[in-house]
């Protein structure tokens, strides 16, 4: 057994394990931190890809033992929250780029690390980027994640907002334009995960000064509803 003080998504833990223990067994069993993935177990997919002192680690193949004393390690729970996502989480959704959602944490922990130190990539870069990490998608093939990537940068560069990702202006009106599925039943209510209805919110307080006016967004506990209106200035 060994004795290790790693600093995980900003908090200081204190661990005793096995030295054999994988990093990411040990982000997934003793500290519950699931989105870290195990899928190949063979450090060939990137779903268990986490970041270690600023560098993308494949944590199913990182043994305990290497694992440097106080090192500082983020898994996908510590990039963004609920009320305020990291764009890259927005890009991700806006762009459609989850199916099974089983390797999302890794690809946005690669694509967090690469804008980090590269804020303006090209196009061939986010794709050898992930190519280095060994990010494996077999659902969406690999456009959305790259059109996602670049348009995360956009915003993290101050080029555009969150908000822009998921609303377009189209003359008159402001469109929805999450590329998701969007359960809509008589055209009037659709299911939308949380974060879209904090974005929903923060878009209507922002623009009520200008004149926009939206339909009231109402939460319930089983599934998030908004009843949409056609939004007109």
């Amino acid at each position: 057994m060994i004795k290790k003080t790693l600093k995980i998504n900003g908090v200081e833990r204190i661990l005793i394990l096995d030295k054999d223990e994988t990093l990411a067994q040990v982000l997934r069993e003793h500290l519950l931190l699931t989105g870290c993935k195990i899928g190949c177990g063979e450090g060939h997919c990137g779903a268990c890809n986490v970041i270690m002192n600023g560098k993308v680690t494949r944590s199913c193949i990182y043994k305990m033992s290497r694992v440097p004393d106080h090192a500082e390690i983020t898994t996908i729970e510590g990039v963004g929250t609920l009320s305020d996502m990291h764009p890259i989480q927005v890009a991700w959704m806006a762009y459609g780029c989850a199916q099974c959602g089983f390797c999302s944490p890794g690809f946005i922990i690669s694509a967090k690390v690469l804008l980090d130190n590269n804020p303006s990539p090209t196009r061939e870069e986010v794709r050898d980027w992930f190519n280095k990490q060994r990010n494996l998608c077999r659902c969406t093939g690999y456009k959305p994640l790259i059109d996602a990537t670049m348009a995360a940068a956009a915003v993290m560069r101050g080029e555009m907002t969150k908000e822009d990702l998921v609303f377009k202006q189209t003359g008159d009106s402001i469109v929805f334009v999450i590329e998701m599925c969007v359960d809509v039943s008589g055209g009037r209510k659709g299911a939308v995960p949380q974060p879209f209805l904090n974005l929903l919110h923060g878009y209507a307080v922002h623009h009520h000064q200008a004149g926009t006016t939206m339909t009231q967004v109402v939460e319930t506990n089983v599934a998030q509803i908004v009843l949409f209106k056609q939004l007109r200035k």
